[in-house]
C-alpha cells in the first residue's frame, strides 16, 4: 500500500497550516470591519447632509460649538455612536490580525 499525501504531514506542518488558517480568518474579519467602518462613516456624512438640508444650513459654515453645531451633533448622535463602535471593532480586528501573524 502506498502512503496517502496527508500521512506525510508532520506536526510542524500542521502548526503552520493551522496558523495560516487563523491568519486568513482574521484577515477576512479585518476586511469586513474596515468595510463596516467606511459604511458607518458614509451614513454619518449622509446624516449631516440630511440635517443641513432639513434645517436650511446646506450652504453655510457652521462654527464648532455654535447652536447649529450642537443641534446637528444631537440630531446625528446615533450615527456618530455607530461610527465610533465600528471604528473600535476595526481596531480590535486589526489587533487580532497582527497577533495572528505574530506582530504583537
Amino acid at each position: 500500500m502506498s502512503k496517502s499525501p496527508t500521512s506525510q504531514i508532520d506536526g510542524a506542518d500542521l502548526i503552520y497550516v493551522s496558523t495560516l488558517v487563523k491568519v486568513c480568518e482574521q484577515a477576512a474579519n479585518y476586511v469586513e470591519a474596515v468595510k463596516k467602518a467606511k459604511s458607518a462613516k458614509l451614513r454619518l456624512q449622509e446624516a449631516y447632509i440630511q440635517w443641513r438640508s432639513q434645517t436650511g444650513n446646506q450652504h453655510t459654515d457652521i462654527d464648532r460649538n455654535s447652536r447649529e453645531w450642537i443641534a446637528m451633533m444631537g440630531a446625528t448622535k446615533p450615527e456618530y455612536r455607530a461610527l465610533l463602535s465600528a471604528k473600535a471593532r476595526e481596531r480590535r480586528a486589526q489587533a487580532k490580525l497582527l497577533r495572528a501573524v505574530g506582530g504583537n
